[in-house]
């Protein structure tokens, strides 16, 4: 196997999930403070990594209520499902959020933790 950056960039990312997700923790608290708890809202956390913002707000949330991660990596995307095994209102999705063609109307909100 070549041994690519971008290989090298998805191990490190989920062998720092749980620092990343520390390093993180005040911006999504101030964003899952202002959404509530709202009843049967669909939100898209886009490029969401490792997942760790997805299942956070979809631990949060009405389980009326779901959260979608979408990213481009299937490792990454592998293991956020993993993260989320158990959670109901949780699931990912592989693909690119710039051109992934999600049907009209099926977020109600959505979140990125990049620019």
């Amino acid at each position: 196997m070549i041994n690519k950056p971008e290989n090298n960039m998805r191990q490190s990312w989920i062998k720092n999930d749980s620092l990343m997700d520390e390093k993180l923790k005040p911006v999504s608290d101030a964003l899952f403070e202002s959404i509530g708890t709202p009843k049967g809202r669909r939100f898209l956390d886009i490029g969401c990594g490792a997942g760790s913002t997805t299942v956070r707000l979809g631990k949060l949330i009405s389980p009326t209520a779901s959260v979608t991660g979408i990213d481009i990596s299937d490792s990454i995307i592998t293991f956020a499902k993993q993260k989320a095994k158990g959670i109901s209102n949780v699931d990912f999705v592989l693909g690119d959020a710039q051109t992934y063609e999600f049907k009209p109307n099926t977020f109600d909100g959505a979140m990125s933790g990049w620019e």
